[in-house]
């Protein structure tokens, strides 16, 4: 249980460093996907973690209290992204309540199991399949964006 405590603790600390990273950037859209890139390959590293997530938190109780306030600050992080696009006029406003709250919650899911479907689905090079990944999980935010966001995502990905 320490060992699986410390890497948990690792692997935060890296995703912290890229969230800071992002708070730091202009063009928060590319910060995004360039944070993802980052994040998706820490995950990756420690893919044999992240595939035992649900026994691991099922059987340490203290990690998974751990994991559950990390996994609040991860959502207040998306909560103040989504704002901050929404004021750039990147992003429209929620078309009903809790839409955004929504696709927070798909966001996790993603997060958390993307590293299993690549078990199930795929095959190839590492890095080819995290831009993959990445790519998916930022065509999540395409449906919200506004004209000008699109123009901007279009630019900056590059699918």
């Amino acid at each position: 249980n320490e060992l699986i405590e410390q890497l948990h603790l690792d692997i935060l600390a890296r995703a912290k460093s890229e969230n800071e990273q992002l708070q730091a950037v202009d063009n928060r859209i590319a910060g995004l996907r360039r944070t993802m890139l980052s994040g998706f390959q820490v995950l990756y590293d420690y893919r044999f973690f992240m595939l035992d997530l649900p026994y691991i938190m099922k059987e340490n109780a203290t990690l998974h209290q751990f994991f559950m306030e990390v996994e609040k600050l991860r959502a207040d992080m998306y909560v103040r992204e989504i704002q901050f696009w929404i004021e750039k006029g990147w992003m429209r406003q929620e078309a009903y309540q809790g839409e955004y709250s929504q696709l927070i919650e798909r966001i996790r899911i993603f997060s958390d199991f993307w590293l299993s479907s690549l078990q199930i689905y795929h095959k190839g090079e590492p890095q080819d399949m995290i831009n993959k990944q990445v790519d998916l999980f930022m065509s999540m935010f395409f449906p919200y964006l506004t004209a000008e966001g699109r123009n901007k995502y279009l630019d900056d990905n590059k699918l």
